[in-house]
């Protein structure tokens, strides 16, 4: 594809490719029957492989239970040897992903920040200068998918929502690609390091207007965010208290910070913009020093006096930064979201602690990430946690891709691609389209709530649903895919049971799914695959399968 070509998803979408209508009135019915959602309970614990495939990646594969099996003689074994592996993403041979990445022709994804800003942020046409978001945003469910990096792209995912960009902006959309390689390049690495690139992007520069300030007028959005979304967090956030009355937490830290810090904060950073004409440093769109710009006065924040007015460039805001980063409430901060990520929603208080203490002994390590990674995910806490948070409508997304082999030309003007991306956007979860600086919620109740449920259950059943215009095949040709000798209602059910959900499930799921299949008919006799009907309702089946609770799960 050339850089002019226009993306379906920039223009209207025809007759196959509309929005869903209108919510149906009246109560929905649930799977269990009735109108209202069954009682919550405790789901019973799976076995480890489920949980680690379900929460530190994008859900089970064909072949991959096996591949589990091989890695060691229990559980334990198979999981240190399975982190192991993931931490070292970079030996992981990846062959699928690589293969459908190049069939889709990608552009933008390996430019350099400079290129992008040129080649495209400056570029006159809009849907040319859109192209890097639009890349991204389907590379992210090719990657998750196809990719057996997996822990590399949840961390990836949790990094998009902490440091939060929305994308498409026009000074963020081009610059995407090389936002989304930050991310992925320092998700395990060292916090303090992370931090003053983020600072320094493109995307967090114009996103939060940080570009734009200087001293005479100082901007706060990026030094809010910095503090109370990026660091120490709002629950270190203790108002306008006098900065001098902060009380110390015994071993000379400030307790938590004020909203003096925050003002503070932004007079350190006063000068933080990126070049954009030849007399800012070239129009390269790379991070630029303005020293003009900077406050060159005495600021006190977090209990510190920094500069003594003949600081060297950029002295005040590595200051600030190692302050931030160096202070134990951010370690606490981002322990407690890192348990949330891949534990529970209300993570155990004795595992954030260990978490946060294994963070703020690592500060200076280059795999301060990694360490507490690692801690949280050979704890016993995350191996008996179950059922406790729930899918967010992309993880599905990706998950049934992985499950079911759904067939789908992922060049970003492929047929169908448009309309699958937009039913995604319905869901509350579209791809970089979270506007506040705080990301997605990554607690269950959000994505429970009834539009995003709506919606999700919709986008699983159009993916059992859409035909490939070319070859006139479904996409999910759940007949093609099942094996032959599978083909009573029963054999049916656990066949797409166990290819789905990797699992066994309640006798009374199960049985409801067999039910439907059946029809009404006896379960055990077997179906003509090959005809219409019996081909609708299997492809219906898997849909319902899809968005069982039981595929909620993580």
């Amino acid at each position: 594809m050339s850089v002019t070509a226009t993306p379906k998803r920039a223009i209207d979408p025809g007759p196959d490719n509309v929005r869903p209508g209108p919510r149906p009135s009246g109560p929905v019915p649930f799977l269990h029957g009735g109108t209202n959602p069954p009682p919550r309970g405790t789901p019973p614990l799976p076995d480890l492989y489920t949980i680690v495939v379900n929460r530190l990646g994008y859900g089970p594969r064909p072949g991959l239970r096996a591949e589990w099996q091989a890695l060691g003689p229990n559980d334990d074994a198979r999981l240190q040897a399975w982190l192991n592996q993931q931490l070292a993403h970079g030996s992981i041979a990846d062959p699928e992903y690589d293969a459908v990445v190049s069939a889709a022709g990608y552009e933008t994804l390996t430019k350099t920040r400079q290129q992008l800003w040129q080649q495209y942020r400056r570029h006159a046409d809009w849907q040319v200068r859109g192209l890097p978001i639009w890349e991204c945003e389907v590379e992210a469910i090719v990657r998750a998918a196809y990719s057996r990096k997996q822990l590399l792209h949840v961390m990836t995912e949790f990094w998009l929502d902490h440091f939060s960009v929305y994308g498409w902006e026009s000074n963020t959309e081009s610059m995407f690609p090389d936002w989304v390689r930050l991310m992925r390049t320092h998700c395990f690495g060292n916090f303090r390091d992370f931090l003053g690139e983020v600072a320094r992007h493109t995307a967090m520069l114009y996103y939060l207007d940080q570009y734009t300030s200087s001293a005479p007028f100082p901007n706060e959005n990026y030094a809010r965010a910095l503090f109370e979304l990026h660091t120490l967090g709002s629950e270190h956030y203790l108002g306008v208290l006098d900065p001098l009355s902060v009380p110390d937490d015994g071993f000379g830290n400030p307790i938590g910070y004020v909203d003096n810090d925050v003002y503070e904060g932004a007079r350190c950073l006063a000068g933080f913009t990126f070049s954009d004409s030849i007399d800012e440093g070239g129009d390269t769109g790379l991070f630029y020093y303005r020293d003009d710009w900077h406050d060159i006065g005495t600021k006190l924040v977090l209990g510190d006096i920094l500069n003594n007015g003949a600081n060297a460039p950029e002295a005040d805001a590595n200051d600030l930064f190692d302050l931030l980063a160096n202070h134990p409430g951010t370690g606490r901060h981002l322990a407690r979201k890192l348990c949330t990520r891949l534990v529970s929603d209300d993570p155990p208080q004795s595992l954030v602690d260990a978490a946060a203490a294994e963070w703020n002994a690592h500060i200076a390590s280059n795999d301060q990430i990694e360490r507490v990674v690692r801690l949280i995910v050979l704890s016993n806490e995350f191996k008996t946690t179950w059922g406790e948070k729930v899918k967010r409508p992309y993880q599905l997304l990706a998950g049934a891709v992985r499950a079911t082999s759904y067939q789908q030309d992922w060049a970003v003007d492929a047929e169908d691609l448009s309309s699958l991306l937009s039913r995604l956007d319905q869901t509350s979860h579209g791809m970089f389209n979270w506007r506040a600086p705080n990301g997605y919620p990554d607690a269950r109740i959000k994505w429970e709530s009834t539009s995003p449920r709506i919606m999700t259950w919709r986008l699983m059943l159009w993916l059992t649903d859409t035909t490939d215009d070319v070859s006139g095949l479904k996409r999910l040709n759940a007949a093609a895919q099942t094996p032959p000798g599978i083909d009573t209602p029963t054999e049916l059910a656990d066949y797409w049971l166990d290819r789905i959900l990797d699992r066994p499930v309640p006798a009374e799921d199960r049985q409801e799914v067999i039910d439907f299949m059946a029809a009404g008919f006896n379960p055990d006799l077997s179906l003509d695959l090959s005809d219409e009907d019996n081909h609708d309702r299997l492809r219906m089946m898997v849909g319902l399968i899809l968005n069982m609770p039981e595929n909620l799960m993580r």
